[in-house]
């Protein structure tokens, strides 16, 4: 069970007053959620931070009924623009009669647009694209209202599937997986290779690269250096090729799979490359660079050997720290006997850094197993000890598969959820598109100006809770209550000055208002009687 409110403000006040971290701070509540979908499966893929003070999520779904509409047929790319309290501004949907997916990519753009990739393996509705029946890769630039402003396909006539876009002034660069051997992916090494294209503003090819062996390798995200050049992670099967020498892990007649770190500079030549693992299997599913140089990468690892200490049973989330130069810092294992993944990661000014991921384990490094598969977010120091950490979710299937920091030093996740319990209040269908917005920790209660006052009557509460709010009566406000072990039990949006809240479904205790206003966070307690 978690901490109190009070004993978290006093950990807060110590990590933010040059006192050392507590072995293990209590964290953050959920400031608000939402959960979108129809009846059919939707997830969010990721999520970027829009000039607005809002977000844009993609992903996928399947449903055209709900909160979905223009589905043209199996499953197509969703993005969802969202204000800054995470309602909803508009949907849309992009694809064409058979199978689209957005696997980890939605970036605004400087313009005002944003550019979304996927695969596609449609011939129709939005998708203009010649070429084979394999996915092909889909990049997508799209206006601020979400109207397309022009589409690319990349590729080659196997199966290409894009992970991740970085984006730069004079165009893109994107990464992905692909078994073509022509086209945008002429020099394939093997099985499947790790394929670079970089494009101009408009989508068109001004060099594309295939990395790789003889088995299968791949890459998922791709970063910029603030050193120069691109961090690209991922894996490799291989021992050959660009991987001459390169992977110590590399076992016959059955390779095993490997994390695979690489670096190239503006024209996609190798700076260096390491593998990252043991003897069992690795992946690598996002990166990030440090202020300090060091870059962080997380995935999965079911080893215990090699450059794996600690695994804790099942398959453990991980963390890998190289320099700069690509030389190990260290690595750590996370979870419990279970199954457990770390998916996305966001480094801090601090030095810390926050990782989201899943966890079926009930043991270990999880204290609160809420049922199912639950989102697991963990912060953890700059060497790699955990902080705090906290489940997310209900008693079905709760995923993380993004994050992206907040305005306010804060973090928002999406991922998808079957639950409609815990911290949900809701599900639409098979399972639903959710974002998460934790509150702030690094800072105090009022985190930001001087906000107004807050008052909370009568207390104890027995049926409606009245509040009041000591600013502009016009702010449209978003508040939370939660309770002490920091599960939101209710949200809501409503007008500033005074509202009243039904709390007579909460249990008898002690509650926390939560009110986010312009000028910042507020948090007051009250009782249910």
């Amino acid at each position: 069970m978690r901490c109190p409110l009070l004993i978290a403000v006093a950990a807060l006040l110590m990590s933010t007053s040059g006192f050392p971290y507590l072995a293990a701070q209590t964290p953050p509540t959920i400031l608000w959620q939402f959960n979108y979908g129809g009846s059919m499966h939707d997830a969010g893929h990721c999520i970027s931070p829009t000039s607005d003070g809002g977000y844009v999520i993609a992903g996928r779904t399947d449903s055209n009924d709900g909160d979905i509409s223009g589905h043209h047929g199996l499953s197509d790319i969703w993005v969802i623009k969202l204000q800054g309290d995470g309602s909803m501004d508009w949907q849309r949907c992009y694809g064409g009669s058979e199978w689209e997916e957005n696997v980890a990519v939605i970036h605004a753009t400087s313009d005002g647009g944003y550019i979304i990739g996927g695969s596609t393996s449609s011939f129709d509705g939005d998708v203009e694209c010649p070429g084979s029946n394999g996915p092909r890769i889909w990049l997508v630039k799209l206006e601020s209202n979400g109207e397309i402003e022009w589409q690319r396909c990349l590729g080659g006539s196997g199966f290409d599937i894009l992970y991740s876009i970085l984006t730069f002034e004079d165009g893109f660069l994107i990464c992905a997986s692909s078994t073509s051997s022509d086209g945008d992916a002429v020099g394939n090494h093997g099985l499947s290779d790790m394929l670079l294209v970089k494009t101009d503003n408009a989508g068109n090819t001004i060099w594309s690269r295939c990395y790789g062996g003889s088995q299968s390798d791949g890459g998922l995200r791709v970063i910029a250096s603030n050193a120069g050049g691109s961090i690209i992670v991922g894996q490799t099967s291989s021992n050959d090729g660009d991987l001459v020498g390169n992977n110590p892990y590399y076992a016959e007649p059955v390779p095993s799979t490997t994390g695979w770190v690489m670096k190239v500079d503006a024209e996609g030549d190798i700076i260096w490359q390491r593998c990252v693992g043991g003897l069992g299997n690795e992946f690598l599913y996002d990166v990030k660079e440090a202020q300090d140089g060091s870059i962080w990468a997380v995935g999965y690892t079911n080893s215990n050997n090699g450059d794996v200490t600690g695994n804790q049973g099942g398959g453990d989330a991980w963390i890998v720290k190289l320099n700069g130069a690509g030389e190990l810092i260290g690595t750590k294992c996370f979870g419990g006997t279970a199954h457990d993944r770390f998916g996305g990661i966001n480094v801090l000014p601090s030095g810390n850094a926050i990782v989201v991921g899943r966890t079926i384990s009930a043991d270990g490094d999880i204290s609160d197993p809420l049922g199912g598969l639950d989102v697991w977010v963990v912060c953890v120091s700059s060497d790699l000890e955990v902080i705090w950490q906290r489940t997310m979710g209900g008693s079905t299937n709760d995923l993380a598969e993004g994050i992206a920091p907040a305005s306010d030093g804060s973090v928002v996740i999406t991922g998808y959820s079957q639950s409609s319990d815990g911290d949900l209040t809701g599900n639409h269908g098979e399972a639903d598109v959710w974002v998460v917005k934790l509150a702030p920790w690094e800072v105090g209660i009022a985190e930001h100006g001087t906000p107004q006052a807050l008052h909370l009557y009568p207390s104890p509460v027995q049926d409606l809770l009245q509040v009041e709010w000591e600013g502009p009566h016009a702010a449209v406000l978003h508040w939370t209550i939660v309770d002490l072990t920091g599960r939101a039990v209710a949200q809501g949006r409503s007008a500033g000055g005074r509202w009243s809240v039904p709390v007579a479904h909460l249990a008898p205790g002690t509650y926390v208002m939560r009110v986010l206003t312009p000028e910042g966070l507020l948090a007051q307690r009250f009782m249910r009687g």
